[in-house]
Order: structure tokens, then sequence, then C-alpha cells
């Protein structure tokens, strides 16, 4: 069984905090419809990728 690649990459790049200009390549898939950019982009906006850090929440 393959491994869900969309699924690793969201939880990937939640977590990740220096994209420059590929912000607007995962803004532009999740303004397309795609589930797991919607995903990416509601992570940052939530600061996921800050919270999540030890002693931070």
């Amino acid at each position: 069984m393959m491994p869900n690649w969309h699924r690793i990459a969201a939880k990937a790049l939640s977590h990740t905090l220096l994209m420059f200009d590929n912000f607007y390549d995962v803004e532009e898939k999740a303004k397309a419809g795609n589930e797991y950019a919607k995903q990416v982009m509601q992570s940052w906006a939530d600061a996921e990728w800050f919270l999540n850090r030890p002693g931070a929440g």
C-alpha cells in the first residue's frame, strides 16, 4: 500500500514557517479546492507551527 503523500505533505507544511513565494502556490491550490492545501492554509492561520512547539502553548 502506497503512503498518502498528500496527507504527509500537508502535515509537514503545516509545521513549516518559511515558505517565501511558495505560499502563493499553496494559496492557489486552496482556492482551487484542494483540501490538503486548505488544511495547510488553516494551520498557518491558526499558528500551529508556533503553538505546537514545546513551551509555546
